[in-house]
């Protein structure tokens, strides 16, 4: 399931379901398509035909900034420890079991891997981040198509 910093929909229902039931739960999108890595920036492009264009369109990049922003005010970190932040938010649910990361941006691999100095997410309260649950669509109405 898709679960993160920015939706956390799946700890409305879905995840004290998984629990109460002893099923195991594996996360994907924990970054939000690099939104939480604070590579995101108004200035950001995407190639042609990828999907984030879409996603991202309007002012959703700078939204995105400004969100990143708050969250690493709040929390007085540097932004770069925002994926670890990030990951750590996710498995601090007791009902995930593990977490796919991703490949796309070199930052996702060399944390993903033990990176220079990287010593991996721990378990962490899951306060942390509770205040920025950011509830949108991102993705396109099929019927305005």
């Amino acid at each position: 399931m898709i679960y993160n910093v920015f939706d956390q929909s799946p700890e409305d229902e879905l995840l004290p379901l998984c629990q109460e039931r002893g099923v195991g739960v594996i996360v994907w999108g924990p970054f939000d398509e690099g939104a939480l890595t604070g590579n995101v920036t108004p200035e950001t492009t995407f190639n042609e035909g990828d999907f984030r264009n879409e996603y991202f369109k309007g002012d959703r990049k700078q939204e995105v900034q400004e969100r990143v922003r708050a969250i690493v005010s709040e929390l007085g970190i540097p932004e770069e420890k925002l994926p670890e932040i990030a990951l750590r938010y996710i498995l601090s649910h007791p009902a995930v079991s593990t977490i796919i990361s991703g490949m796309r941006f070199r930052l996702q691999r060399r944390t993903q891997h033990g990176g220079r100095g990287w010593r991996g997410p721990t378990r962490g309260p899951s306060s942390e981040a509770q205040s920025h649950r950011w509830t949108r669509n991102f993705y396109p109405d099929p019927s305005e198509a």
